[in-house]
């Protein structure tokens, strides 16, 4: 900040952080890395367990911990947090980073053969995808929409079906992807000098 008060600029909010940017330039590699350097037989053995840890863990995750911040709100009387908000919240805090479990398992002499280890490591994979997604759907629901106004159950399925579309249409986009790098390195790479 102290940098910045005499960098000859604007405004200090030229340089605000753009959320875009991470999400569409940043956060691709470091997944990318991440899933390159994932065991893909032991990941794709353990696939149930991790897609049920993962998919359904975070949208429970997302649902329980929004209820009962706007549930536990109401009781407090003096300030009641809105369903939306509440949901938004706990979108928010579902993405989970577990760093430090792997570094425990890693330092117990575990590592991707070991079940726990690669439930872990392919949950996080697949966590923050979701819990963005979830993020996004939910934070789309704001725009014109005041803090009295309730949420109908057509606005719900709405959204359901916004999550649900843009999910599937992302695994569609890595499963063309990786496919035309399976073909591409497969077939053409047999055919170069």
């Amino acid at each position: 900040g102290l940098v910045t008060h005499f960098l000859p600029i604007g405004s200090l909010n030229d340089l605000s952080f753009d959320d875009e940017l991470f999400l569409q330039l940043l956060l691709p590699p470091i997944i990318f890395e991440a899933a390159l350097s994932v065991s893909k037989s032991e990941f794709k053995r353990r696939r149930g367990a991790i897609f049920m840890f993962s998919v359904f863990g975070t949208v429970i995750s997302t649902f329980s911990t929004g209820l009962m911040v706007h549930y536990f709100s109401k009781a407090s009387r003096e300030t009641t947090f809105p369903m939306l908000d509440s949901l938004v919240f706990g979108a928010l805090i579902s993405s989970i980073d577990p760093v430090a479990i792997l570094s425990v398992l890693t330092s117990l002499n575990l590592d991707q053969k070991d079940t726990i280890f690669i439930l872990v490591f392919g949950e996080s994979l697949l966590n923050d995808g979701i819990a963005i997604t979830c993020f996004q759907t939910l934070v789309d629901r704001f725009d014109g929409k005041t803090n009295d106004e309730t949420t109908s159950v057509d606005e719900i399925l709405d959204a359901l079906a916004t999550f649900l579309i843009s999910m599937f249409a992302s695994i569609s986009v890595g499963l063309a992807c990786g496919c035309g790098a399976w073909v591409y390195f497969n077939m053409l790479g047999n055919q170069l000098p």
